[in-house]
């Protein structure tokens, strides 16, 4: 009867956790093709950006994630999930963006192996890891961020698979080999994500002190001497290898403008945070609580197993591992205070802990004490908890099918077809974000508003890039550049256009236009503004509308041309910058991914009186007067 009841509890466990795995699985990949501009598209699109010039340009150890302007380099964590992403989307032609967050999945997927090995070398109840695997791929935290393009659970994978390591050789045989394999995991660890790995290797070095001096009972004891110091050793290794990268990294950064602002050095505080946030209540409210507690482990429920070790007569293992878990889970938040304050996907790094916590307090206290039905029955409320909180929060952000109502999915893919191949551009107002390099897979200089050169940028934004390579200007901002440099700028520097989209400005080469000669043609088309606009105190003539080329086809033209002129004085031609329209493109019933829209912005230099803008198309090379037109009048 006992074994049927074992075997009765397996199979409801491991139904358990297949469910919440295949449910994880589904969404995994069923939405991997998504753009990484969901939440934190900075962080995604920032990762994205240096697989894709992997893939362009080979692996480099000064690795070029091109957002901060020429030279390129401004490496942080060693590549080894942008290099594995690059990889694979390369050499089986799968798309990048599908590539890296299935990625990124099958690591959170690895990290079920090291865990299983981990209890059974504490010698844990074996359906531990079935409470476990069920816990943790019900958690809102993991089903979002565990497929997000983005190092998390690669770092984390290297760091369960290191504690795994370090357990077998705490409590098993201290060979070599297990010694090598740690310090390599732990290492990799390291070189991902730092932040995910000291933590626990402070950790693990306590462990390892207070097993050792327990085994001693000694202080001066040879055998502890001997054994920390080769602990000390094991340890040492994966941090000063974490340190050589980090001094490599600020000397490939100071050659940067803009990186010279992201050594180490200068964002000390910002990663490791202040007193004072350390001894807020917002780390325990806003973070412990409403980012993990909450909506990943059943709130007040969650708590409440993580403390019934302590709180009933279990085995004094059960409440050491429990303490060392919890601190797993605590210390991370008070070694990067600020990171985990600012960044809601940096509890990925510890909340697993929590999870194991659950799952132990599960397995080994509440099942043997309340019986296993009861201990099922929790497990599935906390997962419903679980779900009911994926529901409400990350499940809409999967789900999210990106058109080109998104300014920076807009932005990106107009600057890759406005700038050639081989140019770049420079945008302000998109803080450092390498969401319009990434989406447009040109070389940026996206420039935040605290760089110390930003004037500089704006009157010689050329200054930044590699030489003659400037293709476009990009403004999304109120301050600066004020609309005046902007045109200013574009008037001064040769022969630039000025359009406007989702609130930016966009400057690219004008096309001259010179033959007035045009043949008709018969379009689609509006033109929905020619007016005269007041902006920062010089009046602008803008307009805007949308065309295609014919009545039949509904194809969209190369070029929107515009023909304004009056009675008085000679037409002139201003070419227009393509935009989306997404009412045009439902009007027409074509791909949303198409500009049907067009607009331009020039300076009022017309003299008054009535005037009239007329519609030219433009398609190989060729150029037809559409009939499409409109009178303004200048006062």
């Amino acid at each position: 009867m006992k074994k049927i009841a074992i075997e009765r509890e397996w199979g409801i466990l491991l139904t358990i956790a297949l469910v919440a795995l295949s449910y994880s699985f589904y969404l995994a990949v069923a939405f991997a093709g998504q753009p990484p501009l969901d939440v934190h598209s900075f962080r995604q699109t920032q990762t994205a950006l240096t697989s894709y010039w992997f893939i362009k340009q080979g692996f480099q150890l000064a690795y070029e994630t091109p957002v901060a302007g020429a030279p390129w380099g401004i490496p942080f964590e060693f590549p080894i999930y942008q290099a594995i992403v690059a990889y694979f989307s390369k050499t089986l032609n799968w798309g990048l963006d599908g590539t890296g967050r299935l990625v990124s999945y099958a690591f959170l997927l690895l990290t079920i192996i090291p865990a299983i090995g981990i209890a059974k070398r504490l010698k844990l109840p074996g359906v531990t890891s079935l409470y476990f695997i069920a816990i943790l791929f019900s958690m809102p935290i993991y089903v979002y961020w565990g497929r997000s393009f983005m190092i998390e659970t690669a770092a984390l994978f290297f760091c369960i698979a290191a504690i795994k390591l370090f357990l077998d050789y705490l409590l098993g045989e201290r060979t070599i080999l297990v010694a090598l394999a740690f310090i390599a995991f732990a290492s990799l660890g390291v070189l991902q994500k730092a932040t995910t790995a000291l933590p626990i290797l402070v950790v693990l070095s306590i462990v390892f002190f207070a097993v050792e001096f327990k085994r001693s009972d000694s202080l001066k004891s040879v055998a502890l001497i001997k054994n920390l110091f080769v602990a000390g050793v094991i340890f040492l290794i994966p941090i000063a290898i974490g340190f050589a990268w980090v001094n490599f990294t600020d000397q490939v950064k100071l050659e940067n403008p803009l990186g010279e602002q992201l050594t180490s050095a200068a964002l000390g505080k910002w990663n490791w945070g202040t007193l004072s946030q350390r001894t807020s209540s917002e780390i325990w409210t806003k973070v412990v609580w409403e980012r993990v507690l909450s909506p990943n482990l059943g709130a007040l429920l969650g708590i409440l197993l993580l403390i019934t070790p302590f709180l009933v007569r279990a085995e004094s293992k059960i409440k050491y591992i429990m303490l060392a878990v919890i601190s797993l889970g605590i210390i991370p938040l008070f070694l990067f205070t600020n990171l985990h304050l600012v960044h809601d996907y940096y509890q990925t790094a510890n909340a697993l802990f929590f999870a194991y916590g659950v799952s132990l307090a599960l397995a080994a206290v509440v099942a043997p004490a309340l019986g296993k039905r009861v201990a099922i029955f929790i497990l599935v409320m906390l997962m419903l908890s679980n779900y009911v909180a994926l529901h409400n929060g990350y499940l809409p952000q999967i789900k999210n099918e990106f058109t080109k109502a998104n300014r920076d999915l807009a932005i990106g893919k107009m600057l890759n077809r406005e700038v050639p191949d081989g140019m770049q551009f420079v945008a302000f107002g998109n803080d450092w974000s390498s969401t319009f390099a990434y989406i447009s897979e040109r070389k940026s200089f996206t420039v935040p508003g605290w760089f110390k050169g930003y004037d500089q940028a704006i009157s010689n934004p050329a200054e930044f890039l590699e030489q003659g390579r400037l293709g476009a200007i990009v403004s999304c901002t109120t301050q600066k550049p004020s609309v005046i440099q902007v045109f200013d700028w574009a008037k001064n520097n040769g022969s630039w256009k000025v359009g406007e989209t989702h609130g930016c400005f966009i400057v690219t080469p004008e096309k001259q236009i010179s033959d007035h000669l045009l043949d008709p043609a018969q379009c689609l088309g509006s033109i929905d503004r020619a007016d005269v606009e007041l902006r920062d105190g010089r009046e602008f003539v803008v307009f805007a509308g949308w065309l295609a080329a014919d009545n039949d086809n509904k194809r969209i033209p190369d070029d929107v041309v515009l023909k304004i002129s009056n009675k008085d004085a000679a037409p002139i031609y201003l070419q227009a910058l393509k935009v989306p329209r997404l009412d045009a493109n439902q009007y027409l019933r074509i791909h949303g991914d198409i500009d049907a829209g067009f607009s331009r912005i020039i300076e009022n230099t017309f003299k008054t009186g009535i005037y009239e803008v007329e519609l030219v198309q433009g398609t190989g090379g060729k150029f037809r007067s559409c009939g499409v037109r409109k009178t303004f009048e200048i006062r």
